[in-house]
């Protein structure tokens, strides 16, 4: 539970600074790369689209995120798989 708050208290730090939101990011690369993983059903590089994809919603996540939406790693996860999937379905889309 402790974990729990000290992420929601980085997150909110984050919020108002480039330079915490960036360091938030970094810390939690192990965290958006196994979420990339997770959908693409493989291992994900930082070569990886999806990687990129992950790093921008898990940014986003960040900016949007409030206490009532829940755990912030929660909220992060399902933020990265829709990204993901709205990427897959446009992609689709051009084919």
């Amino acid at each position: 539970m402790e974990k729990e708050h000290m992420i929601v208290q980085a997150v909110y730090e984050a919020k108002n600074s480039n330079e915490k939101a960036d360091e938030l990011i970094r810390q939690y690369i192990p965290f958006i790369r196994a979420e990339a993983a997770k959908f693409l059903g493989a291992p994900c590089t930082d070569s990886d689209d999806a990687f990129s994809i992950s790093m921008i919603a898990f940014h986003e996540a960040i900016i949007t995120y409030n206490r009532e939406r829940g755990a912030f790693l929660s909220y992060a996860a399902l933020l990265i798989r829709n990204r993901l999937i709205d990427e897959q379905r446009k992609e689709k889309r051009h084919q």
